[in-house]
């Protein structure tokens, strides 16, 4: 063939997938199915698909193993993300402040993970501190950020003393990902191993991170498209935990989290008798509970059948166990529908200001949790 002929043809073939590509960018722009385009907002606001280690992380204090035993007592810092600036005072006992901070048989402590810690909201914003001022309790907020109840008992014991032996222990439990971390805490726990992401998983984690870095790439409909289309096969371990839990609650991952949820509370059975304090469970909900066109959206872009999937399951998981055992819980998923605009951060799936006090509200609703 004429070496002249072939250069033409290639350049053709290329000019050719050049405009292919850019015809099916723009109607994907124009005409994408729903899924895609909330995908492309959240990320327009800053989302990070696997979540960020949070800054406070480093004002911590350590058991020797490793695990955390308390924030440094009296140190401040501030949280930044794309949707908040916050301020984080600690108090003398290592919790954040609440502003009615004290020690004893009667303080009302709260002991959670990063949504009692109040991760986007400010000290006084907290639904821990917004209920403990209106109700004039003294209270501690123990919460700390990628906490689940194994490690969060492990807290109890080790600053159970210092708080003064309280009588009322709140705990938290966070729908969205509580039970897979759970599983994950009480398997290490038993020495089983941890399942380790595949070398094609890896390789497309890095290319995943590489292309939301990238301005150029990010805001491509049809690249988003083709990590949604491969991502379901690639790196299921990827997906929201939410979508992870709904997804195997009728499988292998409900009976784990199931079990996993009875040797916690079991544990807890034995130590609040030995240490002397009744515990009782508020159940805040995933914003994917609440908000269910957002669900079905995120669902199709995991290529996951929303109608297959059990999105109440932790509620249900964790309201059987509580209920065989006898303590007392609210579930906050009916009161948060209710008040539903505005209760999450866009991209940080965290409570908003606005989210807190919804909560707040409900709490001072019930009867017999405080």
């Amino acid at each position: 063939m004429n070496p002249h002929r072939a250069r033409l043809r290639l350049l053709t073939l290329i000019a050719a997938a050049a405009v292919s590509l850019a015809l099916s960018e723009a109607g994907l722009r124009v005409a994408g199915p729903p899924w895609l385009r909330a995908h492309m907002d959240e990320l327009a606001a800053g989302h990070q698909i696997l979540g960020e280690a949070s800054t406070a992380l480093a004002y911590v204090e350590h058991r020797g193993d490793g695990a955390f035993v308390r924030f440094r007592p009296g140190g401040s810092f501030s949280l930044l993300d794309p949707e908040f600036r916050t301020a984080v005072q600690i108090t003398r006992w290592g919790t954040r402040a609440t502003g009615t901070d004290a020690a004893g048989p009667d303080t009302v402590v709260f002991v959670g993970d990063s949504f009692t810690f109040g991760m986007g909201v400010n000290d006084g914003e907290t639904f821990v501190s917004l209920v403990c001022d209106t109700r004039h309790l003294s209270c501690l907020n123990a919460g700390f950020p990628a906490s689940a109840l194994p490690n969060q008992l492990d807290v109890v014991e080790q600053n159970f003393a210092a708080w003064g032996r309280p009588r009322r222990i709140v705990f938290v439990f966070f729908a969205g990902n509580d039970l897979p971390e759970m599983i994950a805490f009480d398997q290490a726990a038993r020495g089983e191993p941890q399942p380790r992401a595949s070398r094609t998983a890896r390789v497309a984690g890095i290319v995943n991170s590489a292309l939301n870095a990238t301005p150029a790439l990010n805001r491509s409909y049809l690249l988003q498209l083709m990590k949604a289309t491969s991502r379901a096969w690639i790196a299921p371990q990827g997906m929201d935990l939410m979508f992870v839990t709904a997804a195997g609650a009728r499988g292998d991952f409900g009976r784990q989290a199931e079990a996993a949820l009875d040797r916690s509370l079991d544990r807890l059975e034995r130590v609040s008798s030995a240490l002397g304090f009744s515990p009782v469970f508020v159940i805040i909900p995933d914003r994917y509970q609440v908000y269910a066109s957002a669900a079905a959206d995120k669902a199709r872009y995991y290529r996951l059948d929303p109608g297959d999937l059990d999105m109440r399951f932790p509620q249900q998981a964790l309201g059987r166990a509580l209920d065989r055992r006898g303590i007392p819980y609210l579930d906050l998923l009916s009161c948060a529908e209710a008040q539903a605009q505005g209760l999450y951060y866009r991209s940080d799936n965290h409570l908003t200001p606005a989210g807190h006090a919804a909560v707040g509200r409900c709490l001072l609703r019930a009867r017999g949790i405080l």
